[in-house]
């Protein structure tokens, strides 16, 4: 029987996108066959539905429970073309989220079918004596739920990327676990979301190393601006900002070439490839020292190519060739110095006439007759 209940509650983490679902754990104690539920309005015409449910016992397996969370809205609403996505996770007993692995089974709901007011859905289904175990804290089982908004105008997501996509979890600090402190600054973040972006900080904050039982990290060779872009790409799936000025681009310019070293260190494959992208594409006169010392060290072949592209430009390199960057890249990685010597180098085209051009030229010059060439002995006889 299912009925709305103080037992189970819906609550928003303040932005109408991310909720807490929370069950008293005497809930969970209950007989199968109840069936908790609660509701709240997101927006946009959606309506958030949890729901908590004790099954009955198939054959002589243990007790389940089913967390499942659905978004829901009217049929016009539907057929417009927003595209939606719900996803869940549940807390443990030091409230840090937990991988779906852990919890024993996740399964996002079919997609709607015609006709049907269900936009998206999500459900956890889990051994009553794990959550018992490992996810009650004071008397209260947590899930932490988010739904996800696609605008027509964007390309659809693949549900399998959902959790990289928490763009408005990036403000404030709700739920945070854990610390970086990164060149003096301090900077709360999720776990789960750190680790559905990438697999080095998934492996650190969740898996056997140190880190993953330590509340405050330090990372002590990175800018704190690096690290700071680095999160709101993390969580907003962006770059930093595009330039103003030239002064503007320049700084962007080396800010992207800190974030692609950041990137690749920490496995953020997509990160890296734009970042280096990007660069490829802004190269100028004042930022291809820099990014091909950049290359150089640290082996991105198409970046490099780029580089050299560019400086294979006659008027480019003679701008560039005169600075004491270039002197000290070329001082450094001479091989450099030595490619685009050979970009430079083309073959001549011959000065030495053919033989048929030489017959046409010849053909075509007009030649003098013997008889009219005055002798020496025309010139005496005219004399006498």
């Amino acid at each position: 029987m299912a009925s709305i209940s103080p037992s189970c509650k819906l609550v928003s983490c303040g932005d109408s996108r991310h909720f807490m679902f929370r069950v008293d754990a005497a809930a969970i104690r209950w007989p199968v066959g109840h069936i908790l539920k609660d509701t709240c309005e997101i927006g946009n015409g959606y309506t958030c539905e949890a729901s908590f449910v004790m099954p009955p016992l198939l054959g002589g397996s243990k007790s389940k429970v089913i967390l499942a969370v659905t978004v829901n809205s009217d049929r016009a609403q539907l057929t417009r073309a927003h595209r939606v996505f719900v996803d869940m996770a549940l807390l443990d007993d030091t409230r840090s989220a937990m991988l779906p692995s852990a919890a024993a089974g996740s399964n996002k709901l079919p997609r709607p079918v015609a006709g049907s007011n269900l936009a998206a859905g999500y459900e956890l289904v889990v051994s009553r004596d794990y959550l018992l175990a490992n996810c009650v804290k004071g008397d209260i089982l947590v899930a932490l739920c988010w739904v996800v908004f696609v605008p027509p105008s964007s390309p659809l997501m693949p549900d399998s990327s959902l959790a990289h996509r928490l763009a408005a979890m990036s403000s404030g600090r709700n739920l945070t676990d854990v610390c970086f402190d990164v060149d003096g600054e301090r900077f709360d973040v999720h776990r789960l979301v750190m680790a559905a972006q990438s697999e080095v900080f998934r492996a650190e904050l969740l898996g056997s190393m140190a880190e993953s039982k330590m509340h405050r990290i330090t990372i002590s060779d990175m800018s704190a601006s690096t690290f700071k872009h680095m999160l709101h790409y993390i969580y907003c799936n962006e770059l930093p900002a595009a330039a103003k000025d030239a002064d503007e681009s320049s700084s962007r310019i080396l800010e992207l070439q800190h974030l692609l070293v950041a990137a690749d260190r920490y496995g953020l494959d997509t990160l890296k490839e734009l970042c280096e992208h990007t660069l490829c594409v802004d190269i100028t006169t004042d930022t291809v020292t820099s990014t091909l010392e950049l290359a150089e060290a640290r082996s991105y072949p198409k970046l490099r190519t780029s580089c050299l592209d560019f400086l294979s430009n006659t008027e480019n390199f003679a701008e560039v060739a005169t600075t004491k960057e270039y002197y000290k890249l070329i001082q450094s990685y001479p091989s450099v110095l030595t490619e685009i010597r050979n970009r430079f180098k083309r073959p001549r085209p011959s000065l030495k006439l053919t033989p048929s051009t030489v017959t046409e030229d010849q053909n075509r010059r007009p030649r003098l007759s013997p008889k009219l060439t005055p002798s020496a002995d025309t010139k005496d006889e005219n004399n006498h």
